[in-house]
């Protein structure tokens, strides 16, 4: 029938669009930025010279061993770290990165809406595209999940292989502690129960939910665990400083 300026409407043009294409083209342009960006050995020298010279820096063992939940090197480049010592759980620069996480949650939301949209289908092009939309999501979200059993079962074997003997002191730096960052803490409070447990939170908010996680999902008492604050007065002058070398707005 004709629409509403007198002519027909053309036949529909179906698009295929192929998941393995989107999620490893995805994948491989956040791959380049990490490492046209963060991964790069000037920004490392920089770091090293400013927090050096300030005597502002970390007081990380060699010895210890490290679950590192970002791509980055810094453990090996600023702090010395050996690689051996360290296990790089989404991967880490240079090498393949696993990218997305096991948010089993959201898929099942993006499902929920798309029943919905389809059950009461109005026969409209917004509605439509809204389908398409959430079509597309889910797929890249079901081609991009991170397998989290895989990589627990990955640091399982790291702390098995390389501890032999009762650990202490266990420190959580900066992590978000989402819900996806969960399970890892919970494993090593279950392999090792009577360690004390350090948390370092860049802010109160996430100081009040290392204390939920503290009390709520490891089961720590009082005793057992501290927060402090892990605030760097350096980072605001790093920051500007990388911003003026790369002519970042």
């Amino acid at each position: 029938m004709p629409d509403d300026l007198g002519l027909e409407n053309p036949d529909p043009v179906e698009i295929e669009i192929n998941d393995d294409i989107i999620s490893e083209t995805l994948k491989k342009h956040f791959t380049n930025w990490i490492e046209r960006t963060l991964n790069i050995n000037d920004n490392y020298k920089l770091l090293k010279k400013i927090y050096f010279e300030s005597g502002y820096k970390l007081d990380l063992k060699k010895e210890d061993l490290f679950l590192q939940f970002n791509y980055t090197l810094t453990l090996e480049k600023i702090y010395d770290i050996d690689d051996e010592n360290i296990l790089y759980i989404h991967g880490k620069c240079g090498e393949d990165l696993i990218v997305g996480h096991g948010n089993d949650d959201k898929i099942r939301h993006i499902e929920n809406e798309i029943d919905e949209l389809e059950k009461d289908y109005l026969y409209i092009q917004s509605q439509n595209n809204r389908i398409t939309e959430n079509y597309c999501i889910l797929r890249y979200l079901q081609k991009t999940r991170k397998d989290t059993d895989s990589c627990r079962r990955d640091a399982k074997l790291f702390y098995k292989s390389k501890i032999k003997k009762n650990v202490e002191k266990i420190c959580v730096y900066g992590l978000s502690m989402g819900d996806v960052d969960l399970p890892y803490l919970e494993d090593i409070r279950k392999m090792y129960p009577e360690a004390n447990w350090y948390f370092y939170c860049f802010s109160d908010e996430d100081e009040n939910k290392a204390n939920f996680v503290a009390i709520n999902n490891l089961k720590l008492n009082n005793l057992k665990y501290e927060t402090m604050k892990f605030d760097n007065p350096l980072s605001r002058g790093i920051s500007k400083v990388l911003f003026e070398l790369y002519n970042i707005k």
